[in-house]
């Protein structure tokens, strides 16, 4: 409309006719003589309007996994964890690389979810299997943001499972709730842990594929596959408990990370500590826990002993993401 609240037409605008909905003629030709039938036009503008949902819901289920890492990564203290006071066990990583990773990482975690939404009907195990393609795009991106650093690979397997669960389903329009989730996420990872025999044999393999031949322990994937009962069980209950205490999101946060850590099978802290000093190290957190209340000045020299001893618990940091992108999902409406 002008100013005088008069149609502007189109084409005086540079315009081209508003096209129909069905074909490629102008609308203002098709409307006035029913060309086409009421019912296929209500059909496409239903599949309009539920694309621009679909579209509106990744980008909400995207921005949210970028915001659980942004908020992960400024909780302070963490032991040996890169957090506002200093890098931890992390030499090669910073507060501000952390940062630049979340941001390279958001277009994947709506690409996670998108694939959820559009595998909505097929089999979970098909979404995992188009995960993984996203999910090695998703770590050259990493890489080439942070200078070859690895600063989220957990985390990219991690949430996007979870993003890809959160979008199937709203897409099915389901509950989005933690149990949901969870459950999904099981769903979708289920054969992740099978795979393992066969991946150790392979020469090459990661340090966390060296853990499970030469111990068993089953790391990310059987978290995965298991439906993240660490992130079920502990953390997500814990940091309800410490929230309802009154209690801030950081403090709550830090609070539930000592609680993973003495749960959680964390390959990252295996790995640094060694077979001889692990079982040490997760005495020492429990018996830290053992004398409440926690306190978060025993949790800073718990951080310099971590620093000292080059110690990181990485797995558990990826756990606490998951749990905060969980209670964000639980926060919206998706119908």
């Amino acid at each position: 409309l002008d100013q005088e609240g008069a149609k502007i037409p189109r084409e005086s605008a540079g315009c081209r006719p508003r096209p129909c909905l069905l074909c490629d003629k102008p609308a203002m030709l098709c409307a006035p003589g029913r060309a086409h039938p009421a019912e296929e036009l209500f059909f496409k503008a239903e599949e309009i309007i539920t694309a621009a949902l679909r579209a509106a819901h990744a980008r909400l289920i995207g921005k949210l996994a970028q915001e659980s890492l942004v908020t992960e990564a400024l909780v302070t203290p963490k032991p040996g964890l890169v957090d506002q006071a200093n890098s931890g066990a992390h030499r090669d990583m910073s507060l501000a690389s952390l940062m630049t990773s979340a941001c390279a990482l958001r277009g994947y975690f709506e690409d996670a979810a998108l694939t959820g939404m559009r595998l909505s009907g097929d089999a979970p195990s098909c979404v995992m299997a188009s995960l993984r393609p996203l999910g090695l795009e998703a770590e050259a991106a990493m890489y080439e943001a942070t200078g070859g650093v690895n600063a989220h690979k957990g985390a990219i397997y991690a949430l996007g499972i979870l993003c890809a669960a959160a979008g199937r389903l709203a897409e099915n329009q389901s509950a989005v709730n933690a149990d949901s989730l969870l459950d999904t996420a099981a769903l979708i990872a289920a054969d992740e842990a099978l795979a393992l025999p066969a991946l150790a044999e392979k020469e090459g393999g990661t340090a966390g594929l060296r853990l499970y031949a030469a111990s068993g322990v089953t790391g990310a994937r059987g978290e995965a596959a298991a439906g993240f009962p660490a992130v079920r069980h502990t953390a997500l209950p814990r940091l309800r408990q410490y929230l309802a205490e009154g209690h801030s999101a950081n403090d709550a946060l830090a609070f539930t990370l000592i609680h993973l850590m003495a749960e959680v099978q964390d390959t990252n802290l295996m790995k640094r500590a060694g077979a001889g000093r692990y079982p040490e190290v997760l005495q020492e957190i429990r018996a830290l826990l053992a004398s409440p209340p926690l306190r978060l000045s025993a949790i800073r020299r718990l951080d310099e002993q971590f620093i000292a001893e080059n110690l990181s618990p990485g797995g558990s940091a990826d756990l606490l993401g998951a749990a905060w992108l969980i209670r964000l999902l639980e926060q919206q409406r998706f119908m």
